[in-house]
């Protein structure tokens, strides 16, 4: 009875524990303003590595704050963020481009997280368009050695011994059922609820090319065991705390690695290479001409880096332009008939010819989009065989001339009925005529002149006016 009540109280002590750190745990997901490692792509300067500070977590995706240099500022178009005389601009990333420690060299905050944070969401909040930097997808990091991996399992065996024999419960036993289990759970849970979401939802749903690309959620064989019990540890909030407490075991015993402390030197070194590197970028940065040849790379950089965003100012300016509302349905061909063109008509055309292949794009028909720039190829082409002439040139594109005005009211299928009906009616009166005429088709009539008669008599006409010029009658 007395190991049946230790036994029971030991369990009841565990489940206190264990949900006092299921509590600290959900909150973490909460908190903003703590500090981590990004690297930022190439068209920044050395050292790409930046300590960065979580402004925003929403979904999958992280908003952090890093400091950049006032070159930087400079030349990028990015949003920045002013903490005393420090400039920091936002970066989007995901969870797994961070990093808890760098022991590369690195840009440091030299500010507290709290005030950044806070000046950050001011400015998301004030700005309606904010400009955000994209992390480097380059975050790779050398594996772990064998040698610590099997240390780690040992601490956590002696460890978890300690506790069966000291609780009464073969922890063993539940790590590795707790482990069989939860593994095998899939995330099909994640995809609900993550469907893109955007400032501009119709132009979204009109061109389906605009919508944010949505990754497949992993399967449960690929995914990671850590992942997963992080994973099961956020969304079972009301789960056994034993588990719970298990789960963090598990947990320990896969991710923990030796605590080392930071050396203030290394830190130290870090901050006064990032400074020497910095002065020596300053004294080499282009000046005068090349600055403008450099602005001007690193625009192109930045445009093809991020292409979407700049396909969607302009098709929020075409929908400005032509006062079009959310639910206002617009042709991107429309725009053309804003512009003044004066007497450049072959811009026109191309402009028109461009739009419509825009829009088959953002519709996703990459096919069609493909074969209307085929016959525009073939209609420039039959432009300059005719000496700049578009008139059979644009039918070749079989896209409505902006220019020409339409030569028939109606719809085309009535066009060649009424075309049909007059060809017939001109037929039946020319054979009406020939009947009354007796069927001779040889005479000088108005129907069928015989063209060398008619001739005969032009010339004699001239020959007696020009012969009685000049005298009395």
């Amino acid at each position: 009875m007395s190991e049946i009540g230790s036994s029971l109280q030991a369990r009841a002590e565990l489940q206190h524990i264990a949900a006092a750190v299921l509590a600290s745990l959900l909150q973490l997901d909460s908190e903003v303003a703590k500090i981590a490692y990004i690297r930022l792509d190439d068209s920044f300067q050395e050292p790409l590595w930046r300590q960065a500070a979580v402004v925003a977590i929403a979904d999958d995706e992280l908003t952090l704050a890093v400091r950049i240099s006032s070159e930087e500022a400079a030349e990028g178009s990015a949003t920045t963020v002013k903490v005393g005389n420090r400039r920091f601009v936002l970066v989007r990333g995901a969870p797994d481009q961070l990093r808890e420690r760098c022991q590369e060299p690195h840009v440091s905050l030299e500010v507290k997280p709290q005030e950044l944070c806070k000046a950050a969401l001011q400015l998301v909040e004030a700005e309606a368009d904010v400009v955000y930097v994209t992390a480097s997808e380059d975050t790779e990091v050398a594996p772990p050695q064998k040698a610590k991996k099997s240390a780690v399992t040992a601490d956590s065996e002696s460890d978890s011994e300690e506790s069966s024999e000291d609780g009464g419960v073969d922890l063993s036993k539940l790590l590795a059922k707790a482990r069989k289990t939860w593994l095998d759970t899939g995330s099909s849970s994640d995809a609900d609820g993550n469907a893109p979401r955007g400032r501009n939802k119709s132009i979204k749903q009109r061109f389906p090319f605009l919508e944010k690309t949505t990754t497949k959620a992993p399967s449960s064989s690929s995914l990671d065991p850590t992942a997963a019990l992080q994973m099961q540890l956020l969304k079972g909030k009301n789960q056994d705390p034993l588990q719970t407490l298990v789960a963090l075991e598990l947990l320990k015993a896969t991710r923990a690695k030796p605590k080392h402390r930071r050396d203030p030197s290394t830190s130290s070194s870090s901050s006064s290479q990032s400074r020497n590197g910095t002065n020596d970028r300053r004294n080499k940065a282009p000046q005068g001409l090349g600055k403008a040849f450099a602005n001007y790379r690193q625009s192109k950089k930045r445009m093809f880096r991020n292409p979407k965003k700049h396909i969607k100012k302009y098709v929020r300016e075409v929908q400005e332009q032509l006062g079009a509302g959310p639910d206002t349905p617009f042709r991107l061909t429309d725009y053309s008939k804003k512009i003044w063109w004066g007497r450049q008509r072959t811009l026109q055309r191309l402009h028109v010819l461009l739009s419509e292949v825009l829009t088959l794009q953002l519709e996703n028909k990459h096919e069609e989009a493909t074969l209307q720039v085929v016959l525009g190829l073939r209609a420039i082409h039959q432009a300059a065989l005719d000496g700049g002439s578009w008139e059979i040139a644009w039918l070749l594109t079989h896209v409505e001339d902006p220019i020409q005005r339409r030569r028939f009211g109606g719809e085309e299928s009535q066009l060649e009925t009424v075309a049909a009906y007059l060809r017939s009616q001109q037929e039946l009166e020319k054979r009406a005529r020939q009947a009354r005429l007796g069927g001779r088709t040889d005479l000088n009539s108005e129907d069928n002149p015989n063209p060398d008669q008619a001739a005969d008599k032009e010339k004699e006409r001239r020959f007696r006016k020009g012969a009685g010029k000049g005298q009395d009658n």
